[in-house]
């Protein structure tokens, strides 16, 4: 029987009761309809998640790339770390002296309730970039020019 080993390292401890606290105060919300853009960016309530599912940080938030609005309710968004990474699953953008990786592996549908605040409005020259590095980091062809 194969035996998982728990966490040793306190970093590594996950606040799943306070999410959980946070969370209901969220879905208590009034649902937003259809405001965001695809392509700004926003202060998400990403929360505690499972293994190695990017998580919300401090508070539980996490900048998020707005990908698609879907329906009236809910988003297709992709997380983002103000750390550089240097791997096909990351692209690596800097705007207004500010650097940051958008994670490309980490594709979320989320409810518009989970976004508190927009950080930058719509650009979409950076969409279009956004969306090619996301199709070549999965294998899918024609990248959009």
């Amino acid at each position: 029987m194969l035996q998982c080993k728990p966490m040793q390292n306190e970093k590594d401890t996950k606040d799943f009761d306070g999410w959980n606290k946070k969370k209901k105060n969220i879905d208590a919300k009034i649902p937003n309809k259809s405001w965001a853009k695809k392509g700004e960016v926003w202060w998400c309530d990403l929360g505690v998640n499972v293994g190695h599912e990017q998580d919300g940080g401090k508070n539980f938030e996490r900048p998020v790339f707005i990908l698609e609005q879907h329906a009236n309710y809910t988003c297709a968004v992709l997380p983002m770390t103000k750390s550089i990474r240097d791997n096909k699953f990351s692209l690596n953008l800097r705007s207004d002296g500010y650097s940051s990786s958008v994670l490309l592996d980490q594709i979320r549908l989320i409810s518009n309730k989970r976004l508190s605040r927009k950080i930058r409005g719509q650009n979409m020259a950076v969409f279009r970039k956004v969306i090619c590095a996301f199709k070549k980091a999965h294998n899918f062809l024609n990248c959009l020019q």
